[in-house]
């Protein structure tokens, strides 16, 4: 029985009943996750975007919105040469890095911590964006909700002009 979840109130309980990061494994990739940072253990929408893409070795991949890193850890594992992982949470980066030392991706992976393109410049083969979908404002304070929710898809208009 799968584990994925689909209603935004019930992955919110899931994710928030941990008090501290907890071991995952998603594909054969073992990965620590964190109560504050959307899992791949409850969404499918990280695996989703792999199976979709097309990265090849040698690329420069934007992973933007990195949550536990799990999609940057999933493109250094197809090859990508070089790859930036970049989020706002502040739980999501420690976790990102926690996972790339985990997984051996230290000069493969960089994590950013940043509110989208803030920092960021240059080109990249490819970007990817687990973006937030539910149409709704974030409660302050609740890191996890920015991963969920985007009022006004304000955060997606401002992707996709920068991009």
């Amino acid at each position: 029985m799968s584990s994925y979840i689909s209603d935004v109130g019930e992955l919110l309980a899931k994710s928030l009943k941990y008090r501290a990061p907890y071991l995952i494994e998603i594909n054969g990739v073992s990965l620590w996750a964190h109560p504050q940072v959307l899992s791949p253990k409850y969404s499918y929408s990280s695996r989703f975007i792999q199976k979709n893409w097309d990265i090849q070795p040698g690329m420069s991949v934007l992973d933007m919105g990195a949550g536990c890193g799990i999609l940057a850890l999933f493109a250094a594992q197809e090859g990508a040469q070089k790859v930036v992982a970049v989020d706002k949470n502040r739980y999501a980066c420690q976790i990102t890095r926690l996972n790339v030392k985990r997984n051996k991706y230290k000069r493969t992976i960089q994590t950013v911590q940043a509110d989208l393109f803030q920092i960021i410049s240059g080109r990249f083969d490819r970007i990817v964006f687990n973006a937030p979908y539910w149409d709704k404002k974030a409660e302050y304070g609740v890191p996890l909700e920015y991963a969920l929710f985007d009022e006004n898809y304000q955060t997606m208009e401002k992707f996709l002009t920068k991009a």
